[in-house]
């Protein structure tokens, strides 16, 4: 159990470290989706109180999963390239029956409704796979060393810290919300914890005569 939080420990030290440019501000950096087919207008409205339901959740994260790797430089595209980028958002969007006003809106509500932000976190990691908790595991013993010293490290410092943590995740296949909500939620989870203990431990092999 000991090494299983302190692996979610380092994994934290990327949203306390201000890191998320590898996470959520990636998705920041694309355009707010203003656009997209009626069917998925249809298919996923706000309701006015700003509570959502599971279904359009699982809809935001299906979508943030797939938009996010697109967005990541978003802002130093050349135009043709944004044109392209922009599609490929509303077609992820329009297949996962998102809107996009919806889905801004939770993007923005996530950073400021913690109860919201629990939510999402707990929706992602509810299906998580032994797969994907290997890769967390393998991708936070990588991370750790690059976090020890970022109190005191120069802005420049930090950037290049976040642009090696973007390459780690992409390496192991998972991505930045992926990591995070695994970080945050087996502080809490007990279950989610002693899993990441048990695909911690080296498998037992048989020995041969």
């Amino acid at each position: 159990m000991r090494s299983s939080k302190l692996l979610a420990v380092s994994a934290i030290a990327l949203c306390a470290a201000g890191l998320t440019a590898c996470s959520s501000t990636a998705t920041n950096d694309a355009p707010a989706a203003t656009a997209s087919s009626s069917s998925s207008a249809a298919a996923a409205v706000a309701d006015t109180d700003g509570q959502y339901t599971d279904a359009q959740l699982q809809a935001f994260i299906a979508a943030r999963r797939d938009i996010e790797p697109i967005s990541q430089g978003f802002a130093e595209l050349a135009p043709d390239a944004r044109a392209q980028a922009s599609t490929r958002i509303r077609e992820i969007m329009d297949r996962n029956q998102v809107n996009p006003t919806t889905y801004d809106a939770i993007q923005r509500q996530i950073g400021t409704d913690q109860a919201l932000a629990q939510r999402v976190t707990q929706m992602q990691v509810a299906t998580v796979t032994d797969e994907k908790l290997r890769a967390f595991v393998a991708a936070s013993r990588e991370i750790q060393p690059l976090t020890a010293n970022l109190a005191t490290a120069s802005e420049a410092e930090r950037e290049q810290v976040s642009t090696q943590i973007g390459a780690i995740l992409s390496r192991h296949n998972i991505d930045s919300n992926l990591y995070n909500a695994i970080a945050v939620e087996a502080q809490s989870n007990q279950a989610l914890a002693a899993r990441i203990a048990a695909v911690t431990q080296p498998s037992a092999t048989p020995q041969g005569d």
